[in-house]
C-alpha cells in the first residue's frame, strides 16, 4: 500500500514539461480586419478557449437505455478586451457588427461577409509553441455595456462570440 505523497515525489514529478501550465502563456495571433477596422492582439486580456463538446443520443430498449455519441459542436466563447483612450476595441467590435446587418434595410448580410477565423497560440514555460487553435467562422453576438464609474479602474468589455468549430494543432 502506498503511503502519503511526499514533497520530493511532487518536486521530481513537476519538473520540465510536467510543471503546472500557467494560464498567461497564450495570445491571440491575429484579429481579422473587419469593416476597415483592425485591432492589436495585445488588447485581449482573457478568453475562453472553445473546445468541441459531444452530444449524447439515447436509444431506449424496453427497460434499459443505450447512450452513444450523436454529434459534436462548439457553441461559442467569450473574450475580455481592454479599452484604451481611443476606445479601439469598442470601435472594432461595432465595425465587425456593422458587417453583419444592413443599417438601411435591417436585413442581414451573408455569413461569408462577417464570419472570420481567429488563431490562438499557447506556449510552454520556454516560450515554445505547444498548441495553435484555429477557431473557425467566428462572429461577435454581443458586447457588454462599458461600466462607467467615478473610480479610476481600467475599463474592459466582454464580447460573446459564436463559432461552429475549433481545430487544435499540437506542436
Amino acid at each position: 500500500m502506498a503511503g502519503p505523497v511526499t514533497f520530493d515525489e511532487l518536486s521530481s514529478y513537476m519538473s520540465g514539461d510536467k510543471e503546472p501550465w500557467l494560464s498567461n502563456r497564450w495570445r491571440v495571433l491575429n484579429f481579422p480586419t473587419m469593416g476597415g477596422a483592425t485591432l492589436s492582439h495585445l488588447v485581449c486580456e482573457s478568453m475562453d478557449l472553445p473546445i468541441p463538446q459531444f452530444d449524447v443520443r439515447t436509444k431506449h430498449y424496453g427497460a434499459w437505455s443505450l447512450h452513444f455519441v450523436g454529434g459534436s459542436n462548439v457553441d461559442g466563447f467569450s473574450m475580455q478586451l481592454y479599452v484604451d483612450d481611443a476606445w479601439r476595441s469598442v470601435k472594432y467590435i461595432t465595425a465587425w457588427q456593422s458587417c453583419m446587418q444592413n443599417p438601411d434595410t435591417g436585413g442581414f448580410y451573408l455569413p461569408s461577409y462577417y464570419m472570420r477565423d481567429l488563431q490562438i497560440g499557447l506556449y510552454n514555460h520556454k516560450g515554445e509553441s505547444i498548441l495553435t487553435s484555429t477557431v473557425q467562422d467566428v462572429f461577435p453576438i454581443s458586447m457588454s455595456e462599458p461600466a462607467l464609474t467615478a473610480n479610476s479602474d481600467k475599463l474592459a468589455i466582454t464580447v460573446q462570440f459564436k463559432t461552429w468549430w475549433n481545430t487544435l494543432k499540437w506542436s
